[in-house]
């Protein structure tokens, strides 16, 4: 089958997911049905969905992502801010952070209490992936991480970046393709109601074009 048939497919099967039998909408005097939001961190990043965190090169999306795992394993406010409270746990985390190398990771989970100094990960990360572990999102990428979810379920997935994830196999995070593996992905993950966070490049530009880039 072609590319256009795959996601034609699973486009079909993600309405499917979610397409109910009862009668559409809500008329006046009616009360609206709504679930409740869920946080993961109150008030900042929701529960059960895809989260973009972006921002300019080398400012620290990592240690953001890295810093965020900590808050929830350790439940501690995020970032020490008070208002930011992770949800209770326990929490399970895949660290999908394959555009750093090893080195670099580790440093950053020592310094939150998450690796001992002898390279001993916290149990609560199921699996920590680096540059030194050759994924991307082509077919072994994405069966790694289906792989991962549907043991379990209930883990939050964690990935920096996407460029990485889509530069190796689509050539450019600026191909529809690239932005089809996300929605792709999104479609499997929403299947287990797994929360997302992906860490996105912008431009180096700070101007129009950077703005753009971070849309």
């Amino acid at each position: 089958v072609t590319p256009n048939q795959t996601r034609s497919r699973l486009l079909a099967k993600q309405r499917e997911l979610i397409q109910g039998t009862e009668a559409k909408g809500t008329a006046g005097g009616q009360k609206v049905k709504a679930p409740k939001k869920e946080w993961l961190i109150n008030n900042l990043i929701a529960a059960k969905c895809l989260t973009g965190i972006t921002a300019f090169a080398k400012v620290g999306k990592t240690k953001f992502l890295v810093a965020l795992a900590a808050s929830l394993i350790h439940q501690r406010p995020f970032m020490d801010n008070n208002d930011w409270m992770p949800a209770t746990g326990p929490h399970r985390i895949i660290l999908w952070l394959t555009d750093q190398p090893a080195v670099d990771t580790n440093e950053y989970l020592m310094a939150v209490g998450l690796m001992e100094p002898d390279g001993t990960l916290h149990p609560s990360i199921i699996k920590l992936y680096t540059e030194e572990d050759d994924l991307c999102w082509d077919d072994q990428g994405i069966d790694q991480i289906l792989s991962d979810i549907t043991a379990n379920p209930d883990a939050t997935l964690i990935t920096d970046s996407f460029y990485a994830n889509v530069q190796r196999a689509y050539g450019s995070d600026h191909e529809p393709d690239a932005a089809g593996a996300l929605i792709d992905l999104q479609t499997l993950l929403s299947q287990t109601q797994t929360t997302h966070v992906l860490a996105f490049h912008s431009s180096k530009e700070t101007g129009l074009t950077g703005v753009n880039a971070i849309r």
